[in-house]
């Protein structure tokens, strides 16, 4: 005997519902069992009709191809989950097949499609003459032609009444479906009021514990303790300037020349005075090094005099 094992499946049911996930697996055993006696119904009845008329009726073709399509449907909704949640297999499969929301496309579309089908066959079996006998063909085939056309007859009926039934079994487990969609909704609103009012106790708990003070911090660009270089941060908005920005001088103040950085803004630039007295050709101009270059203004200088000629 080997070690049993419990794995946690998602399914949650209402706590005065604990028979829902049971009911809803006999729903889908249901569904597989009339799905299969509707089939067989159904499948006589166009074997009937194509051996004498050629070609068999709308309805029951209808019917018998959305039977073949959904004749596995229950069966994986039965066998997946149970096989993940006793054998430990198919756990992808299993899960997709547990699903609330998964269970809830499959029998919301089958509800509708039987629901076709179910209206399908009835049309098709209230109609008078699917059921009367034809003359000619009573005369051809005898009494196997009236035998087969009577039970034909029959078959639709109860092919009708098997596709309601079908449906009525979809509807069912559509119904639990929802049940169980809707409690799993609640609880995860739950959850989430619960995960709010602890970190709000937590916050509370740390306010206590710090002595006081609000438990939330404004996000900022000071906001997180990384940012806190050296412990030191700006007491006012000119210290929370970056270091590139110039604070321009205010209008009151005379602006000043700065000659220690060779990085000055022009705007702030003042050429320097020219130099008093007249202006000596021969001594060779040496500008200034302070602040920065101006050219000489020849309107502040005297006259050159003139060069002397010797023989």
């Amino acid at each position: 005997m080997g070690k049993g094992f419990t794995l946690e499946v998602p399914v949650n049911v209402p706590a005065n519902m604990p028979w829902l996930s049971r009911v809803k697996m006999g729903f889908h055993f249901a569904q597989f069992f009339m799905t299969f006696l509707t089939l067989c119904m159904v499948g006589p009845l166009i074997s009937t009709e194509s051996k004498y008329y050629g070609g068999s009726q709308p309805g029951p073709n209808y019917t018998l191809a959305m039977g073949v399509l959904s004749i596995g449907v229950p069966v994986i909704l039965i066998y997946f989950p149970w096989a993940y949640e006793h054998q430990n297999k198919f756990k992808k499969i299993g899960k997709f097949a547990l699903k609330p929301r998964t269970n809830m496309i499959f029998t919301s579309f089958y509800s509708v499609v039987w629901a076709t089908c179910g209206i399908a066959m009835a049309v098709h079996s209230n109609n008078a003459s699917n059921c009367a006998l034809d003359g000619e063909l009573q005369k051809t085939y005898g009494d196997d032609y009236v035998n087969a056309w009577a039970t034909q007859c029959n078959l639709g009926k109860a092919g009708a009444a098997f596709a309601w039934i079908t449906c009525i079994m979809w509807v069912g487990s559509w119904i639990c479906t929802m049940i169980i969609f809707w409690n799993e909704k609640q609880l995860v609103q739950q959850n989430i009021k619960e995960n709010k009012q602890n970190r709000l106790s937590v916050l509370e708990e740390q306010q206590q514990q710090q002595g006081g003070g609000s438990p939330y911090k404004a996000p900022g660009y000071y906001g997180d303790e990384e940012d806190d270089i050296g412990g030191m941060r700006p007491q006012s908005f000119e210290q929370a300037r970056p270091l590139h920005t110039v604070t321009p001088p205010p209008h009151n103040v005379p602006q000043q020349h700065y000659e220690t950085s060779p990085f000055e803004d022009p705007s702030y630039y003042q050429p320097p005075a020219p130099h008093s007295g007249t202006f000596d050709h021969q001594t060779p101009y040496d500008p200034p090094m302070t602040g920065g270059f101006a050219m000489p203004q020849p309107s502040h200088y005297g006259s050159p005099a003139p060069p002397e000629h010797r023989f």
